[in-house]
């Protein structure tokens, strides 16, 4: 089985037009807490991803569409000043 899953106006909608937005928001929450927790400040996350992407990623409809702008995860730890890094740029800042 395959699920897609269509990231439209901040909104996270599964392939049967379920709003799946609040479980991606509780996930974010968990990994914030786990990070305020053990005084992480810096993190690697997915590039493009419409979860962990940060300035571009995949508009989520798997057309390798890219669109601007953070993921939900991404965006919630940018607003609690954690840095984000992705596998491609982090060697840079080694």
């Amino acid at each position: 089985m395959i699920i897609i899953l269509i990231y439209i106006n901040n909104k996270v909608i599964n392939q049967e037009g379920i709003d799946v937005t609040k479980n991606y928001i509780d996930g974010a929450n968990k990994a914030l807490q786990i990070l305020k927790d053990n005084n992480i400040k810096i993190v690697i996350l997915k590039a493009k991803s419409p979860s962990c992407g940060k300035g571009e990623i995949y508009d989520g409809t798997f057309s390798h569409t890219i669109i601007e702008g953070n993921g939900i995860t991404s965006q919630l730890f940018l607003d609690n000043n954690i840095t984000i890094y992705n596998e491609i740029n982090f060697k840079n800042y080694l």
